[in-house]
């Protein structure tokens, strides 16, 4: 009986051990800071390139995005900042943005040219 109660014990253990470990993933997450202005977006199947190109024109930002990309999105977010939104849509559509020659490259995730110098 008392073997039962040290494996109950165990289990307990186990249990707290998962749930600081999810807690400090999501901390971590909560953590990010934003820096640009805050924005409201409303738009429904709009082109990617479009919605990308209007959150650089907002925050003076050298944004060039990759021929390959192609999508449509909906989504609505209100008075969040522009790194975030754009970061959302990269998440969403499945792109990254890599710096090159100090502009932000938009393109799809592992999507590097063959034949391109490789980026810092």
């Amino acid at each position: 009986m008392s073997g039962y109660g040290l494996r109950g014990s165990a289990a307990a253990l186990v249990l707290l051990v998962l749930c600081l470990c999810l807690y400090a993933v999501t901390s971590a997450q909560d953590d990010i800071v934003y820096h640009g202005r805050n924005v409201d977006i409303n738009i429904v199947d709009a082109d990617v390139v479009d919605v990308l190109l209007m959150l650089a024109e907002a925050s003076d930002l050298n944004i060039v995005v990759d021929e390959r990309v192609h999508d449509t999105l909906t989504l609505r977010l209100v008075d969040v900042p522009i790194d975030q939104a754009i970061e959302i849509i990269l998440e969403l559509t499945d792109l990254e943005a890599v710096t090159l020659n100090g502009a932000v490259v938009i393109r799809p995730i592992g999507g590097a040219y063959e034949d391109s110098p490789s980026e810092e």
